[in-house]
């Protein structure tokens, strides 16, 4: 079970949000949505994000030198190189008039090619950017991602899902051809592996704890025989010790009364020689 729990997660898309780039939107509020992005993708349980501290970190360790925004695929791609994943999304929210846009993409870090686009606009308060635009985009994109790891036929990858009743945005998404030559993600090798070891250490495992049984029983055996024995032969022993107190006691019984006799003998005569 803990194999077929690896080998399911092995095969979820990895993925990296790159920061959205703001236009004519505080870059606070852009970061806010980006946070938010990140969480309402992980929430799907579809796809691997990565955190944006881990990114960080990544980036620094790699000395990666960024200047201005990294909007630009070729600049996102080299991120995803570095990071190690399979998908990067990148995009931007602008503002026009009262009108929000939300705009993201999807690119393969592999190829470097766009595979899924998706834009939402908003007329109304950015507030609602986070609670109703950002968790709709996060569904589509990540319901994008798994159809396109389990798909290799060329077909399109599955436009934007209808917004909920009521709602004032107003979805726009850009469908793409899925990679020509995708394939199923299989299980990572080194799990496939460390599952056969494992398998083959249990069973090592299993035949010398058996064995040492086996022996541990055969000392125990052994032990009680022993204990057996001697307590034959201290029951012997035991024999013997009270035959010889018994015999000891009827010495001294005998010496005592030896003694009386013998006294009066003497008084007797001693007596003969006085009068």
């Amino acid at each position: 079970m803990l194999c077929m729990a690896l080998a399911a997660r092995a095969r979820q898309v990895q993925v990296a949000v790159n920061d959205l780039v703001p236009r004519g939107v505080a870059p606070t509020d852009v970061e806010i949505l980006g946070d938010r992005l990140r969480a309402e993708l992980l929430a799907t349980g579809a796809v691997r994000v990565m955190e944006r501290s881990q990114m960080d970190q990544i980036l620094q360790e790699q000395a990666f030198q960024q200047s201005g925004a990294c909007e630009g695929g070729e600049c996102a791609v080299r991120i995803g190189k570095l990071l190690a994943v399979d998908r990067m999304v990148v995009g931007s929210v602008g503002r026009i008039g009262e009108l929000y846009t939300v705009q993201t993409r999807i690119l393969d870090v592999a190829t470097g090619e766009i595979v899924f686009g998706a834009n939402q606009d908003h007329a109304g308060r950015i507030e609602d950017l986070l609670s109703k635009v950002v968790p709709d985009l996060a569904r589509r994109l990540a319901g994008a991602m798994t159809t396109d790891s389990s798909r290799s036929d060329g077909s399109l990858v599955p436009a934007a899902r209808p917004y909920s009743e009521g709602s004032t945005a107003k979805p726009t998404a850009l469908a793409l051809p899925a990679v020509p030559d995708a394939k199923p993600r299989s299980a990572k090798p080194w799990i496939r592996w460390g599952c056969a070891i494992g398998a083959v250490g249990a069973g090592v495992v299993g035949v010398l704890s058996h064995r040492e049984a086996a022996d541990q029983k055969d000392r125990a055996a052994q032990a009680v025989w022993q204990y057996n024995e001697a307590k034959s032969g201290f029951e012997d022993y035991k024999n013997i010790h009270l035959r010889a107190t018994s015999d000891a006691n009827d010495a001294t019984d005998r010496a005592i009364v030896s003694d009386v006799v013998a006294g009066v003998l003497l008084a007797g005569f001693a007596f003969t020689f006085a009068f």
